[in-house]
C-alpha cells in the first residue's frame, strides 16, 4: 500500500517493531492518572534483586541500574517488550498493565530521569543509552524507602 492509495483522512495502524517480534501485551483500557507516559515501567519485585537478563534484551540499552533497582528511561525505550519476556522477577509491566499497588511506579521511574536524584547536580535526562553510564548507585527516593528485601 502506497500513500497514494488512501482515501483522503484515512488512518493507518502502523506497530514499530524493532525486535523479531512484538512482545507487547494488549493494554488495558484503564486511563493513567499520573500525567507520565511509559511504555514498560519496573515494579517492586526489582528492588533489591536486579537480575539484568531484561538489560541484555533490550535493544536500544535503555535500562538503567540505580543502586536498588533498574529503571527505563521513558524515552528512549522503542515499545518492543523484549523486556518483560525475560524479567525473571515479574517486575516490568506494560503502563496500562500495571496492579494498583505499582502505580506508584510510573511516576517514580520517569522521574529516575527528569529529577535530580540525591548526589548529582543534574538530572540523567536521555543520554543515549545505560551501557556508558554504568551503574549510577543511586534511587528515587520512593525505592530507597523500601525496606531491604532479604537476600
Amino acid at each position: 500500500m502506497f500513500a497514494g492509495d488512501l482515501a483522503p483522512n484515512a488512518a493507518l495502524k502502523v506497530t514499530l517493531v524493532l525486535c523479531d517480534k512484538d512482545f507487547r501485551p494488549t493494554p488495558s483500557l484503564r486511563l493513567i492518572t499520573y500525567g507520565v507516559t511509559m511504555p514498560y515501567v519496573i515494579g517492586t519485585a526489582c528492588v533489591d534483586v536486579m537480575h539484568k537478563a531484561c538489560v541484555l534484551q533490550c535493544p536500544v540499552d535503555c535500562i538503567y541500574e540505580g543502586a536498588r533497582s533498574l529503571y527505563i528511561n521513558p524515552d528512549e525505550c522503542v515499545d518492543c517488550g523484549a523486556c518483560r519476556l525475560e524479567c525473571d522477577a515479574g517486575a516490568i509491566y506494560y503502563e496500562t498493565d500495571l496492579p494498583d499497588d505499582q502505580l506508584p511506579h510510573l511516576a517514580d521511574n520517569a522521574a529516575f530521569f527528569s529529577e535530580i536524584l540525591p548526589g548529582r547536580d543534574a538530572p540523567i535526562g536521555s543520554p543515549g543509552g545505560a551501557t556508558a553510564l554504568g551503574r549510577l548507585g543511586v534511587d528515587t527516593p520512593l525505592v530507597s524507602a523500601l525496606a531491604p528485601r532479604n537476600p
